[in-house]
């Protein structure tokens, strides 16, 4: 039962980030990523952005692939590769900086 709590705060977080926060507000023909979508509040993201006409692109691990093709996704690329130039890495410092204007 302790579980089931997680339930409304993960659907209410994907609510608000989505259709309060989103700037613009997400809408048809929008397109989003939602990184982790196989977790609690990433599955809720996905549901309600489609639910609205919007395209979603995701990320999760080998492991939730079959979670997601369950759920009528479609898995486009696969890789376990986590080898990257490191010129291409876009770090965002949460602690020095201003989130907000580091996204801009």
């Amino acid at each position: 039962m302790v579980e089931a709590a997680a339930v409304p705060l993960a659907c209410e977080t994907s609510y608000q980030v989505l259709f309060k926060q989103a700037s613009p507000i997400i809408g048809p023909g929008s397109k989003i990523m939602v990184c982790g979508g196989s977790s609690a509040t990433g599955l809720y993201a996905i549901q309600l952005a489609k639910a609205v006409g919007a395209h979603v692109a995701t990320t999760c691990s080998q492991r939730n692939f079959s979670l997601m093709e369950k759920l009528g996704y479609r898995v486009v690329e696969a890789s376990d590769d986590m080898t990257v130039d490191p010129q291409q890495l876009i770090v965002i410092d949460y602690n020095n900086k201003d989130f907000g204007q580091e996204l801009k």
